[in-house]
């Protein structure tokens, strides 16, 4: 990892935190219930999103392949 993609983040996370504290009691409800409810996905949800990627990247790699082999061909 880059010098500047740690900034970047570290920068990120700051700005994260200042607009934290910035919410009101109801704001940061909110937004708890929201990470919560994102934390606990269905596992075969993101099972299938896992499956579905690997598969994408599979296709992915054999149209590459096909394009290579036609144009030497």
């Amino acid at each position: 990892m880059s010098t500047t993609t740690i900034m970047k983040n570290i920068n990120q996370r700051s700005q994260i935190l200042e607009t934290l504290d910035e919410l009101d009691q109801q704001q940061a409800e909110k937004v708890l219930a929201f990470m919560k409810s994102f934390l606990q996905q269905d596992p075969h949800k993101i099972q299938y999103k896992r499956f579905k990627r690997e598969a994408m990247r599979e296709i992915r790699q054999a149209l590459t392949q096909d394009r290579i082999m036609n144009s030497r061909g």
